[in-house]
């Protein structure tokens, strides 16, 4: 497991993770989620339309798989997230 994977297995809404895209030279657009089971990687069309959808399950750097964490009860939420 590498660092990134690390930072990865830890966001919660106390420690959210930014994604920031760029395209077109200086045109970007970012977005905060402490939650990546509810994000994807998507292959747009000609037109602007998602053609492919991924989710994202592997690090980015390393390849190892991101461990999710679920919680079972309110309280290991209240923990997670304090």
């Amino acid at each position: 497991m590498c660092e990134f994977c690390d930072k990865l297995n830890t966001i919660s809404t106390k420690h959210p993770i930014q994604f920031t895209c760029h395209w077109a030279d200086k045109n970007h657009n970012s977005s905060i989620t402490s939650n990546l089971t509810k994000c994807t990687v998507e292959i747009l069309d000609d037109t602007g339309r998602p053609e492919m959808s991924f989710p994202i399950t592997r690090c980015p750097v390393c390849g190892d798989p991101i461990v999710f964490e679920q919680c079972q009860t309110l309280d290991e939420v209240i923990m997670r997230e304090g």
